[in-house]
């Protein structure tokens, strides 16, 4: 998966605070991907699925305020 690969590495080599994983509702590859990447507690990822719904802002601002919570990564 280039998604879950890309993610590990830039993790180790580039440190950044979270991670937005976007996919279409019911998507296989998607949920592949959030299988592997929901057991890496170090990485703050939220799991975004489209279903042609607006975006819950609620969803990606509760996901900033903690990502300003938590430490920042050195």
């Amino acid at each position: 998966m280039l998604a879950v690969g890309s993610v590990l590495h830039h993790m180790d080599n580039h440190p950044f605070d979270g991670v937005v994983m976007t996919s279409c509702w019911g998507c296989d590859n998607g949920l592949i991907e959030e299988s592997l990447l929901r057991h890496q507690r170090q990485i703050p990822t939220l799991f975004y699925y489209d279903d042609a719904m607006p975006l819950d802002t609620r969803r990606v601002d509760s996901f900033a305020f903690r990502l300003r919570q938590a430490p920042a990564r050195a």
